[in-house]
């Protein structure tokens, strides 16, 4: 996203659908636990999105050992295929 999709486009740009990929040093449930997910969620789905996309899909690739970065990257091309 620019900062012309998200603040300065006249007329406000509008799109079907919008991925979103949050990168992390804790996994999923472990910001789920600590209460960080759904800031995380709310801020980036809420705020930077809001109603300029029709749906959203939000996704956090957590953690930052070897096997987990080829993860999140399978994980961001099967979301990017699904779009």
């Amino acid at each position: 996203m620019t900062a012309g999709f998200a603040h300065h486009a006249d007329p406000p740009v509008r799109t079907r659908k919008a991925v979103v990929l949050c990168t992390a040093g804790y996994t999923a449930a472990e910001l789920n636990a600590s209460g960080v997910l759904p800031a995380m969620r709310t801020t980036m789905v809420t705020d930077r999105i809001g109603s300029r996309a029709a749906g959203t899909v939000f996704q956090v690739l957590g953690g930052t050992s070897p096997d987990a970065r080829r993860e999140h990257l399978r994980t961001a091309a099967a979301t990017g295929r699904d779009v």
